[in-house]
């Protein structure tokens, strides 16, 4: 496994005092501190991670001016952490409650409406110091969250409904419908074989892509490939300008095989992977990524910084194997 095992601690449950659960998430606080610019240590649970992003944020938000604005994009606190943004995005979701492009907005927006309504400072000087270059889309972002424009905070000087608070660490809760089971494994370089989609952000059915590939899989050569179950390959720009993901549906063929022209090959590099078994086919497999990224990513060391990941669906489909790259050998 190159180095790669799991580390297991007792975490804090349901029910635990406060006090005890911020004593548990200081112990990662204690270990903040700066390499290379990333502000995360290697050994660093998931929950932690976050924890530290969101502290980043808001400092970020203190003393900010033209020159030096708060952190705006989500890439970069991912970069901060040791994950891709896709996967931050997830993991930050699944612990906050909401995704991190919108609690850095929420955050921003709030902290400018209390300044705007507590202070005499320019609106325009004031959007500036926090990243709004342009007024007319700060305007418009102001009064979309808090239905109302900004003038007439500051004409009122109330702090408008609608502004969100700084995220308080919180015991992690979930509920198990499912068999889930999760362990590390080394896998060599492969090839599949299959038909591209580009799936936009919110769309919740993979059924007609598949149904689509399954019309026309039988007529690829699988070379000889002694691994017969079905892959799904998902990628996705960590520059977040396509709002979506790249599926392959797919199945593995040897490696040197001609195929059709109709199919796409993709060579899967060798990679360390953190393989989950979820039981109980598609219907509950959101709840098994809630998991994942909930509590397993949460109270794991273990960083998924790659753009890629794969399921495999062995058998009738009630098994999938959900496979999250750790790192490339």
């Amino acid at each position: 496994m190159h180095g790669i095992s799991p580390r297991f601690i007792r975490i804090p449950r349901v029910g635990d005092k406060r006090s005890d659960v911020k004593q548990w998430l200081s112990r990662g606080l204690e270990t903040f501190h700066s390499v290379c610019g990333r502000c995360y240590t290697d050994s660093m649970l998931g929950y932690d991670c976050i924890c530290d992003a969101i502290a980043l944020f808001e400092r970020s938000m203190e003393g900010s001016s033209p020159g030096a604005p708060p952190i705006r994009s989500v890439a970069e606190l991912a970069e901060r952490t040791g994950y891709s943004p896709f996967h931050f995005s997830r993991l930050f979701s699944a612990i906050a409650g909401m995704p991190p492009k919108a609690y850095i907005q929420g955050r921003l927006l709030s902290r400018l409406a209390t300044e705007i309504s507590e202070t005499d400072s320019p609106i325009t000087h004031l959007a500036q110091n926090y990243g709004y270059v342009d007024y007319e889309t700060f305007a418009r972002a102001f009064k979309s969250r808090f239905h109302i424009a900004p003038s007439a905070v500051r004409k009122d000087r109330f702090v408008p409904h609608g502004c969100l608070q700084r995220w308080e660490p919180q015991v992690p809760a979930h509920r198990a419908t499912t068999s889930i089971s999760g362990g590390l494994v080394g896998k060599e370089a492969f090839v599949l074989c299959g038909l591209p989609f580009f799936i936009e952000l919110g769309e919740k059915s993979f059924h007609k892509h598949w149904a689509s590939f399954m019309h026309v899989q039988d007529r690829m050569n699988l070379g000889g490939s002694d691994d017969t179950a079905f892959h799904q390959f998902s990628a996705w720009n960590d520059d977040a300008e396509l709002h979506g993901l790249s599926v392959l549906c797919a199945r593995r063929v040897a490696e040197h095989s001609t195929q059709p022209p109709i199919f796409t090959l993709r060579t899967v590099p060798a990679a360390d992977y953190v393989v989950f078994r979820h039981e109980g086919g598609p219907k509950d497999l959101a709840l098994t990524y809630q998991y994942i990224y909930g509590q397993w990513f949460a109270t794991h060391d273990l960083k998924a910084s790659l753009c890629w990941e794969f399921q495999r669906y062995p058998g009738n489909g009630d098994l999938i194997e959900i496979h999250i790259p750790i790192a490339l050998v």
